[in-house]
């Protein structure tokens, strides 16, 4: 999947299937977000786990984050980029909820 703005193309999104020896589990599947000139996309993640968590709202294709209301995955991820405070709260959050 290729991650887009309106002119370009902005990076790369796969699904790595991790093996491992024979103790651990069967194949699991992680999906990675890749931005061209940046490396890994980290907010997608903590978006992803922000909803697992019930933070972020999501309805549909539709996400909630705080007041602002965004049509889909992508718009969502973008408004973190531009705004560290709001991702720092987010991940703040995430820290204390998962690993306290």
């Amino acid at each position: 999947m290729l991650y887009r703005s309106v002119l370009q193309i902005t990076g790369l999104g796969v699904c790595v299937e991790v093996m491992k020896n024979k103790l651990a589990p069967a194949m699991n599947k992680a999906y990675l977000g890749i931005n061209f000139g940046k490396g890994f996309c980290s907010e997608q993640e903590i978006l992803e786990l922000a909803c697992e968590h019930r933070l972020v709202i999501q309805e549909g294709s539709n996400y909630i984050i705080g007041r602002k209301v965004f049509s889909d995955k992508y718009s969502a991820g973008q408004y973190l980029i531009e705004n560290e405070r709001v991702i720092d709260k987010i991940f703040m959050i995430l820290i204390k909820t998962t690993f306290i």
